[in-house]
């Protein structure tokens, strides 16, 4: 069994602390559909951390801090500042201010790269991550800063689900929402210094981003979703360290984002909510409830037409157009819910089934007679379009249906309306 050294425990940690953090602030931002914003500061550090090196000539983690969280809180300003002015609308002007300090960064990097003492500088590890070059400080800071953000989350969490969720009741109760969202950027500019060299820059992004999404498919509540985003970003940031570790020349930023991308595929397929796995499973529901009911209101057409309680299964077969294998599924069905009884081919609804069956009749006829009244189809149109709304409405339409018809007797095809 292969045994940790110290260092890497320490590595650890210091993700699990900055992948949770993370995926806390990553979640405001997805809620508040904001995204980008994460994106601009990400990559806005970068020219600050370079002029930060060019002034100070070595890797020193404070002035990296200061340097890096100055550029990006600049750029977040200039974003904020020329949307409030109406300039340009909110998303050319990330994409725009997110290229540009992106662009000036590369400028610097390619200058440094070129001087004598340089080239051995290793800033390129900063722009995609290497966490095998964390020191034990660097560790400690990481792990003080992500404690603090987790910190200050959990004791103002109720003034933040305000915030984000409702930001003009906030502004009723003289709630400081500009200061909460000021401290928030500084938060995330921090946040992304401190992730510098286990993620990188450029990916630094991605751990705003897939995190939350994940957790869209799984969770539908604010505390679950941030549990969940927490949880995958630190088993994934877990597997990129390790990956990132033990194989040579593999960069941690990247072995994290594709662990990530991994899991929101899985989520894409067979997540709980807006996968493609439930909504399949959401169509075929539905496509199930409608046979149930075509079935129910055609075994009640039947008992009106030919006057008796019980209606054959080959009946059933030709009224409906359904295969037998397909009607005998639904009828067990049926008979598990107690709406009809079903045995040797023989079926006959039950109280509740003729409740249930009258009403979709009721429905059918009603929407044919408003067609044909209120809309003056002809009498040719009326049934396919009825066949088709039947089944979306609610007792609320039902009401105003039968009130402003004047709770009418007969179809337009001069049938009962039950």
């Amino acid at each position: 069994m292969m045994e940790l050294l110290p260092s890497t425990w320490y590595i650890l940690i210091s993700a699990l602390f900055l992948s949770v953090s993370s995926s806390v602030l990553g979640s405001i931002l997805f809620h508040k559909k904001q995204a980008l914003i994460g994106d601009v500061i990400t990559h806005a550090v970068l020219p600050g951390v370079c002029i930060a090196f060019l002034v100070f000539r070595e890797k020193n983690m404070f002035w990296f801090l200061v340097g890096g969280s100055s550029t990006a809180m600049l750029a977040t300003y200039i974003v904020q500042y020329l949307h409030r002015k109406k300039v340009l609308s909110e998303d050319i002007l990330l994409a725009s201010t997110l290229s540009i300090f992106f662009g000036i960064g590369v400028l610097f990097l390619s200058y440094i790269q070129q001087l004598p003492w340089g080239n051995q500088s290793g800033i390129d590890r900063f722009i995609f991550g290497q966490a095998s070059t964390l020191s034990l400080l660097d560790a400690q800071v990481i792990a003080i800063i992500s404690a603090a953000i987790l910190t200050l989350f959990i004791l103002g969490f109720r003034a933040v689900k305000i915030w984000v969720f409702d930001i003009q009741f906030a502004g009723t109760l003289n709630f400081p929402f500009k200061i909460v969202e000021a401290l928030f950027i500084v938060f995330l500019c921090l946040l992304v210094m401190t992730g510098l060299q286990s993620v990188g820059i450029v990916l630094m992004s991605a751990m705003f981003v897939l995190p939350p999404s994940i957790a869209h498919f799984w969770k539908r509540s604010f505390t679950g979703g941030i549990i969940v985003a927490g949880l995958v970003s630190f088993v994934a940031s877990a597997f990129g360290i390790m990956l990132s570790l033990l194989v040579p020349h593999i960069p941690t930023g990247p072995a994290i984002v594709l662990s990530l991308f991994g899991v929101l595929i899985v989520s894409l397929l067979l997540g709980k909510y807006n996968s493609l796995y439930s909504k399949l499973k959401a169509k075929k529901r539905h496509q199930d409830k409608i046979d149930e009911e075509h079935v129910l209101k055609s075994l009640y057409k039947l008992i009106e037409s030919i006057k008796t309680e019980t209606v054959d299964i080959f009946a059933l077969h030709k009224a409906t157009r359904m295969s037998f294998s397909r009607i005998e599924k639904i009828c067990k069905k049926l008979e598990k819910r107690k709406l009809i009884k079903f045995s040797n081919n023989k079926i006959q609804l039950t109280p509740a089934g003729k409740a249930a069956s009258k009403r979709i009749v009721r429905l059918h006829r009603l929407w044919e007679l408003y067609l044909s009244e209120y809309l003056q189809l002809p009498e040719d149109h009326l049934h396919e379009s009825a066949e088709d709304i039947e089944h979306y409405i609610t007792p609320e339409v039902e009401a105003h249906l039968l009130t402003i018809m004047n709770f009418p007797k007969k179809d337009p095809h001069q049938k009962d309306i039950p």
